[in-house]
């Protein structure tokens, strides 16, 4: 009596390996790197990523593989866009640079319901605008700062109502 020699996932994954494989089309197929450089049932060989896969199983050293990867990266990080900050980060930026401290967030948040009393036309121009931030400020803020405020909200959060703040101008 014969024992047939029993299969494990792993003796099935080396036979596979190194058994040549037939293809149901004319291909030049024989080995499972072949099978890798077909794009997914399309007589078309190579997909990117499978070229990318045959160019590293080839017998290159690791460095002539990678150097050229570590090149792309490095230029796409280089010319990568920066990624634009914070809207709140730089109202607070602005805001400094006149003068006006404070907390990030509640000054954003000041900032934010200035627009939306102007949306809603609770504030009916700049002027009424320009006081409801001033009332919201620290003690000791001039109104010229106020003005600044609103001004970098404006700006900031809400760009469409700028004219408002010019029709205040030649007041």
């Amino acid at each position: 009596m014969q024992i047939a020699p029993v299969a494990t996932p792993r003796t099935e994954a080396i036979t596979a390996a190194t058994t040549p494989i037939t293809a149901p089309f004319n291909a030049q197929i024989t080995t499972v790197e072949d099978v890798a450089g077909i794009d997914q049932g399309s007589r078309r060989r190579g997909s990117q990523t499978n070229r990318a896969v045959h160019w590293l199983s080839t017998g290159l050293s690791a460095q002539a593989k990678f150097l050229p990867l570590v090149a792309v990266v490095a230029a796409a990080v280089a010319l990568a866009a920066p990624v634009h900050a914070d809207p709140d980060v730089d109202f607070a930026n602005e805001l400094h640079t006149y003068g006006i401290y404070g907390g990030k967030d509640y000054n954003a948040w000041i900032g934010k319901i200035t627009c939306k009393r102007l949306y809603n036309g609770l504030d009916k121009d700049a002027d009424m605008s320009a006081k409801f931030v001033f009332q919201q400020l620290q003690k000791g803020s001039t109104t010229a700062q106020a003005w600044q405020f609103l001004g970098a909200a404006l700006r900031t959060y809400c760009p469409d109502k700028l004219p408002v703040l010019e029709q205040a101008a030649p007041q």
